[in-house]
């Protein structure tokens, strides 16, 4: 490649400035409570569940993450352990427009 060779790493002088306000640390809010698993859950939602108490990234979450994990099994998982999977071709619960109405925005 021509050219002259480039200084070294310690000989080089920084010209670009960095981007936006210097970064302010917040003080860490209480620990969450993590809620218990229902025992009406289906077997697979209470692994997930499980899954994500065990995992390295549960030290992050916080109360309304736990929360909304909570929600999310207990919606997925009332379905009875012996209840058959609906088939797809299964009727919907509530009437499903063929158009949806216009959006005024």
């Amino acid at each position: 490649m021509p050219g002259p060779v480039p200084k070294r790493s310690d000989q080089r002088r920084r010209r670009n400035e960095p981007d936006g306000p210097a970064l302010v640390k917040a003080e860490a809010g209480k620990a969450p409570t993590v809620p218990r698993a229902d025992g009406s859950w289906h077997p697979i939602a209470k692994q997930w569940f499980q899954s994500l108490k065990d995992s390295g990234q549960a030290q992050f979450y916080e109360q309304s993450d736990w929360l909304a994990a909570g929600l999310s099994t207990s919606v997925v998982g009332v379905r009875p352990v012996d209840a058959p999977f609906p088939s797809r071709r299964a009727q919907p619960r509530f009437p499903v427009p063929a158009t949806l109405p216009p959006c005024h925005t």
